[in-house]
């Protein structure tokens, strides 16, 4: 494109301007590819001595990268991956973090590790911060079963006719609460059932 001005001694005919599309000028900024996640970390359900993953894996990741539990930072070594004041936690990455993994990994899982956790990563220039949450639940199978007054063994129980009775069955430390079913002469029995009277 030729541009003509002349202003006293001054020609600029003879310079050539090159005008850019305003879409290249004006969408630099969008076209910039944002941190997101790949993998969010999800709600799990494990048993207390087992093992729990929470992942979290980020695509074109920038900002630092962190874990909390409740709300508190769980700050990690990077040459250890191991994470201060909490021998059992570690931190999974591939590559060193280069290839955006940072998998939560805790050992030998106890009721402690019930809580909220959150993958946090930092602003960093044109990246926005992202989070995810997700719950640890953490279930303790039963150990002992008791009726109370009788212990944890067959015990037989005399009673006269007529006589009122109440058993109490004491399943402890389970979580969730365990689910109690009565028998009765190996015949499930429920409440709502009326006692059977023997025929004379």
């Amino acid at each position: 494109m030729k541009l003509s001005c002349s202003s006293g001694s001054l020609d600029f005919s003879a310079i050539s301007y090159s005008m850019l599309p305003l879409v290249q000028i004006s969408g630099g900024a969008a076209q910039q590819q944002q941190q997101k996640f790949k993998v969010k970390p999800t709600d799990l359900l494990v048993a207390e001595g087992s093992e729990a993953v929470l992942r979290c894996e980020i695509l074109h990741a920038a900002g630092a990268v962190q874990w909390t539990k409740d709300g508190e930072v769980l700050g990690y070594e990077e040459s250890t991956n191991s994470i201060t004041g909490y021998p059992r936690y570690s931190i999974e990455r591939e590559g060193g973090g280069a290839g955006g993994v940072y998998n939560l990994h805790i050992a030998n899982v106890t009721l402690d590790d019930d809580d909220h956790y959150e993958c946090q990563v930092h602003p960093f220039m044109h990246h926005k911060p992202i989070r995810a949450k997700a719950r640890l639940t953490v279930i303790v199978p039963p150990t002992s079963i008791e009726i109370q007054g009788y212990g944890q063994h067959h015990a037989k129980v005399d009673v006269r006719e007529g006589q009122d009775l109440t058993l109490t069955c004491i399943v402890p430390a389970a979580k969730p609460a365990a689910q109690i079913v009565w028998y009765r002469a190996n015949v499930e029995y429920k409440p709502e059932q009326q006692p059977v009277k023997p025929q004379k």
